[in-house]
């Protein structure tokens, strides 16, 4: 089976004129696994740096123009991580842990084991919650 494209004839004036031809590319699965398993083997995928080494590089050039900084050793990484570390930890205990602004007070689980209400009841229980704007207890009776 063929798969049919269009591919440049020539031009007329200003228009390119496309003719219809039959691309005889259609592998069977075997066939497509092993040119891609191929293509994949290209060594051109495989030349890019690890991430450890583009994190290097990185640093290197943004403390390039820096006087007095080298960051050609293992130790000045270490330095320069270890003072963002203790950074970091300064600002956690100045600041505290992020916590919710304001504290939310449970007033129960929402199906409670002995409440023996019907749903008649608590139908009822809704909508006088809902009446006295309760909107949380309200809520809590239509879900139960």
């Amino acid at each position: 089976m063929t798969v049919p494209a269009l591919v440049p004839h020539g031009t007329l004036g200003s228009v390119r004129v496309l003719l219809p031809v039959e691309v005889p590319v259609v592998p069977d699965a075997e066939e497509a696994r092993r040119w891609l398993e191929n293509e994949l083997a290209d060594p051109v995928y495989h030349q890019r740096p690890s991430l450890l080494s583009q994190l290097w590089a990185w640093l290197q050039r943004l403390f390039e123009g820096a006087d007095g900084v080298p960051l050609g050793n293992v130790g000045t990484l270490l330095a320069v991580l270890g003072l963002l570390v203790a950074l970091v930890g300064i600002a956690f205990l100045v600041t505290g842990p992020v916590r919710r602004s304001r504290r939310v007070t449970g007033t129960g689980a929402v199906l409670d084991d002995d409440d023996r209400r019907s749903a008649a009841d608590l139908r009822a229980a809704a909508d006088a919650a809902a009446a006295r704007e309760a909107w949380a207890a309200a809520v809590a009776d239509r879900f139960r």
